[in-house]
């Protein structure tokens, strides 16, 4: 018993609830004749509950489907209208219909209205074009709405006209928004384009979108003065615009130069040439963010120069305009560069024909060098004797006149021989001959005497002792100026002696050979 209430109520409620969704549709009699009509979309969603709604009056809208002098249908609806009395033709393909009608089964169990009413109402575009005088002019939902209905309408019924209304009312729509926006930037623009390709409103319109939000968030970046954003920016435009990554080798200047006066307004006014504005779009951002990276006094010149032929490589002159700065401050500065950076501005000179200030640079920058590295001791002169070497195709001269310089400053420096037999220097009785003054002086009538152990004139006593060695007695002849003496070689058991007089000044520590004669017994 407890169910069958709790059945019954439910029941009740199912009903109450159809009663409510159906109020602002259903026809309950003549009373209410002029009640808001339902579509036949809205009839259609109701299908699931038909069986349900058995006796209830409908006043349903939609296009003439046809009849006969009995029944009336309307397009698309499954439940045909049927009358008690003859139906008088008079209504065309296209007609649109308001239709008073009570859901009845008839003796095989078939749903079917009962035909109660029926008149001609507005055309779907009649109706459509007076809610568009209706539209307020300063809200967009309300388009959107209207848009909507037209859209569902027409897909409904396959009406290609409504459709075309239908994508009017949503550019309408999305312009209105556009003109309303209070914040413009990329973001808000990149969500109108998102609807307007849902609206299918065309590639053409989405890419007007997306650029003008690209135009004004450059707008933005660009005061913020950070050059990676605005790089980061020019990407996405290579990205998602048309033509953007594109390089353009010949322009119309002349359009160039009106559209970067107005940028919007030439892209709005002309579809033609938009993939070139795109590239323009991109080249501005870019050539923003490179320039912010360039140091006022020049110095990085080069390196700008690289990014503006990678990234747009139509602005080739400007480039090289770069180029010239760092080279005109490295000039300015040449005494602070690196030896690397000196050699390679050189060559950036001799590459332009400039022999002149090619010269001046390596000139300059050496003098500099060279005072300061004499200033730093033996350390500063050898590595001066490196540049020498280095810069110089004649240079091993004066590094050998650096390298003696150093050794007089504090000789015995193993770098400084090394330094020194590397340009084939030896060291000989204390001092550094090259390796043509060795030549000479191995070829000496000394050097020759000595290496065939025989005394000439001029010989120190060393050298003859490194002749013939030790004499076998020495005696000494003391004068006022100076001091003889004699060397003997052979004792009294040899056939023959050699006697040496040598002289040496009071003031001298070695004795000169004057003559020598060999004495036979």
């Amino acid at each position: 018993m407890t169910l069958l209430v709790e059945k019954q109520k439910h029941l009740m409620r199912l009903r109450i609830v159809l009663l409510t969704v159906c109020v602002a549709f259903l026809v309950l009699g003549p009373a209410t004749a002029n009640a808001a009509p339902q579509s036949v979309t809205d009839v259609l969603k109701l299908k699931p509950k038909w069986e349900k709604m058995v006796g209830l009056k409908f006043l349903v809208e939609g296009r003439f489907g046809g009849s006969t002098s009995e029944y009336l249908s309307l397009l698309k609806l499954p439940l045909a209208f049927r009358s008690d009395t003859e139906i008088p033709l008079r209504y065309e393909a296209g007609d649109v219909l308001q239709v008073l009608g009570e859901l009845q089964r008839d003796s095989n169990g078939q749903l079917y209205f009962k035909l109660l009413d029926h008149r001609k109402g507005p055309s779907d575009m009649e109706r459509l074009q007076s809610q568009i005088v209706d539209l307020p002019l300063k809200e967009y939902a309300p388009i959107y709405e209207l848009a909507d209905w037209a859209l569902s309408r027409g897909e409904f019924y396959n009406d290609e006209k409504l459709k075309a209304e239908a994508t009017k009312l949503y550019d309408r729509g999305l312009r209105r928004e556009q003109a309303m926006l209070k914040t413009r930037d990329y973001r808000t623009f990149r969500e109108l384009a998102i609807k307007a390709e849902r609206y299918g409103l065309g590639e053409e319109r989405k890419y007007e979108l997306l650029y003008e939000g690209q135009y004004w968030q450059w707008q933005l970046e660009r005061q913020q003065d950070n050059a990676q954003q605005l790089a980061g920016l020019a990407t996405a435009v290579e990205a998602e615009l048309p033509g953007a990554a594109v390089p353009v080798p010949v322009v119309d200047q002349e359009f160039r130069d009106q559209w970067k006066a107005e940028p919007l307004r030439v892209y709005e006014k002309s579809s033609f040439g938009r993939d070139q504005m795109h590239r323009f779009l991109y080249q501005e951002i870019m050539l923003d963010s490179i320039q912010k990276e360039a140091r006022s006094d020049g110095r990085n010149g080069k390196a700008i120069a690289r990014r503006l032929h990678d990234e747009l490589p139509e602005f080739s002159a400007l480039a090289d305009k770069f180029v010239v700065k760092e080279l005109d401050w490295q000039m300015g500065n040449v005494t602070k560069l690196t030896i690397e950076q000196m050699l390679a501005l050189r060559e950036d000179l001799l590459k332009a024909n400039d022999a002149e200030r090619a010269d001046r640079v390596l000139r300059d920058w050496f003098n500099d060098r060279e005072l300061r590295l004499r200033n730093e001791g033996i350390d500063g002169l050898i590595e001066l004797a490196s540049l020498y070497e280095q810069l110089f195709p004649d240079g091993a001269h004066n590094a050998v006149k650096t390298l003696l310089e150093a050794e007089r400053r504090k000789p015995g420096s193993t770098i400084v021989r090394q330094r020194l037999e590397s340009h084939g220097y030896q060291l000989i009785d204390g001092n550094w001959k090259s390796s043509e003054e060795v030549r000479d002086f191995e070829n000496s009538p000394i050097n020759r005497a000595m290496r065939e152990g025989r005394v000439v004139p001029g010989m120190t006593q060393e050298q003859v002792r490194r002749a013939l060695g030790e004499p076998t007695s020495v005696s000494r002849l003391l004068t006022a100026k100076q001091v003889i003496e004699y060397w003997v070689y052979g004792d009294a058991s040899r056939s023959s002696r050699l006697t040496i007089r040598l002289s040496r000044p009071s003031q001298r520590n070695s004795a000169i050979v004057v003559d020598s004669r060999e004495v036979k017994r």
